[in-house]
This record gives C-alpha cells, structure tokens and sequence, in this order.
C-alpha cells in the first residue's frame, strides 16, 4: 500500500476496520479538504472538519431507536465515482 494511497482508509477497503472520527459525521469528511471531493461548503451550520456530536442539534421527531433494531433507510447516488457508504446512528449524548 502506498503511503500517497488516499483511499486506504476508506470503509470499502476494509469493511469493519475504517476509523471513525466521530460517530454523527464530520463536514467534509476530513479535518482539511482533499482534492478528491471531501471538501465541505462552509455554511451557517458547520465548516469543514465540524464534528457532527458537536454541531447538529437535537430535533424531535417522534422516533425512537433501539439498539439491535431494524430500520428501513435508503440513499440515492447523484455522481458514481466509486467507493462507498455507511450508516450508523449518532448517539444522543
């Protein structure tokens, strides 16, 4: 594996294993920007590298998650340039 590899932690290179900076996402998915699209549009909400356990805010829905639970979900892709996806739920504390 090459050191210049920008895609060795990837969770589709090793499913299971990939780090996780934090566990509700981060805004552009790395500390810094990466020419290959992990750039994140500062908004009013959040810059690049904002921690989502630290930036999104409680919203009621009415839902309540179970650990161990089934849920229904689905995404849709807009520009197929390879790779892949992950779900998780963002713990409430």
């Amino acid at each position: 594996m090459s050191t210049h590899d920008i895609w060795k932690f990837q969770p589709w290179r090793s499913p299971g294993l990939a780090p996780v900076d934090d566990p509700c996402g981060m805004a552009g998915g790395t500390p810094d920007p990466a020419y290959n699209g992990g750039e994140y549009t500062p908004t009013k909400y959040a810059k690049q590298g904002d921690l989502g356990s630290k930036q999104l805010k409680p919203r009621p829905t009415g839902i309540a998650w179970k650990a161990g639970g089934v849920a229904n979900v689905s995404w849709y892709i807009a520009f197929n340039h390879g790779g892949g996806y992950k779900y998780r739920i963002c713990p409430r504390d």
